[in-house]
């Protein structure tokens, strides 16, 4: 579990800050924060997206970020081709699991849980039960894609108080081991370049199994989903 003891740290501009600055000049990162987030509202497939959208200006948090979190940790490509964070993702023992209906993830979620010791990844940013059911009223409120990004969100920013910085509050949001953390930070990065120039291309992905074989489309197996 990770610490949340504040740790006063010197304050240099990092990797994030530099790309929000250095795109802010141009007009390019209120554009095109506004035309992607555009593209992220209307469809179920998209909801991860819009709510992330929402908990950034809610929250305060720096537009694009969350949602640059929300595709990584919850991300597929779609039938066009599109890389989409999908709202009823679990990760289950180190195993990503796409679920074709809210309903057919509760299952699965409630089952797992069920069993002594053993802990979940779930929803759109990929919350886990071991370290952070307590934050919710019950699992069906944990994978509601509303309150699991309002829960990111606060849990974020929990992070940047602490750490004094948006780099080592992403790195954290995923794990407090280096060994786990500097990669997944790179991935959110590039994420969030792609994001704030307005290129829909993202991190690559393995493409799902075909949708007719069943309601679980397997995710790549070396990621770590874990909110931990």
């Amino acid at each position: 579990m990770i610490s949340r003891a504040h740790h006063p740290v010197s304050w240099p501009v990092s990797c994030l800050a530099a790309i929000f600055m250095s795109l802010a000049g141009t007009g390019l990162f209120a554009a095109n924060a506004l035309a992607q987030a555009g593209k992220a509202l209307g469809s179920l497939e998209n909801i991860c997206l819009s709510e992330a959208r929402r908990a950034e200006a809610q929250h305060g948090i720096p537009s694009g970020l969350l949602q640059s979190i929300t595709r990584v940790e919850a991300g597929r490509k779609t039938v066009t081709g599109e890389f989409m964070p999908w709202a009823w993702t679990l990760n289950d023992a180190g195993k990503g699991l796409f679920f074709d209906s809210r309903e057919a993830a509760m299952r699965h979620l409630e089952a797992a849980v069920a069993v002594p010791g053993h802990s979940v990844d779930v929803g759109c940013m990929q919350v886990n039960t071991k370290w952070h059911m307590e934050g919710f009223h019950n699992l069906s409120d944990m994978l509601d894609p509303v309150q699991n990004a309002d829960y990111a969100a606060g849990f974020l920013l929990d992070l940047h108080e602490s750490h004094r910085s948006w780099d080592d509050a992403v790195k954290h949001y995923h794990s407090s081991e280096p060994a786990k953390n500097v990669a997944y930070h790179g991935r959110v990065l590039a994420e969030l370049e792609r994001f704030l120039a307005g290129d829909d291309a993202a991190v690559p992905a393995t493409e799902p199994a075909d949708p007719a074989a069943g309601n679980l489309l397997p995710v790549e197996d070396d990621t770590e989903l874990a909110l931990i």
